[in-house]
């Protein structure tokens, strides 16, 4: 059986309204960290005012290592591409990388960009590709 040498992280830009505590957005993710679904690996706040803040979260999703051996098993692979937006650890993403995202996702949102299309999207701004 062949298993992935690595696990599956993600960085989450997640904005919080109404307040600027991480808190609350860990407890909500505390559900999926119980069914061993993810773990969250590093979580802190990018930037906060009165109204709310904007965070960066990284996950690890616990699941890849079990569905890469249940596809090994039947002799199957993924052979998707696999790679996640690395956000720099020591200043996250900056505020113009931020709105970028933002309003990619808008474009999302509203169906003019596909979910692939985001997340290849917002990866490259996140990996400051142009």
């Amino acid at each position: 059986m062949i298993v992935a040498p690595y696990r599956y992280r993600q960085t989450l830009i997640i904005r919080i309204t109404g307040q600027r505590a991480l808190e609350p957005v860990i407890s909500a993710l505390n559900e999926f960290t119980e069914l061993r679904v993810l773990r969250v690996v590093d979580a802190r706040i990018l930037d906060a005012d009165r109204s709310g803040s904007i965070a960066a979260v990284t996950v690890e999703h616990l699941w890849w290592d079990r569905l890469s051996g249940a596809l090994a098993d039947v002799q199957a692979e993924m052979v998707s591409d696999l790679e996640t937006p690395k956000a720099n650890p020591e200043s996250g993403p900056g505020v113009a990388q931020l709105d970028q995202i933002e309003r990619l996702n808008q474009m999302r949102r509203i169906g003019t960009l596909t979910e692939s299309e985001f997340a290849r999207a917002k990866r490259d701004v996140l990996n400051g590709a142009d």
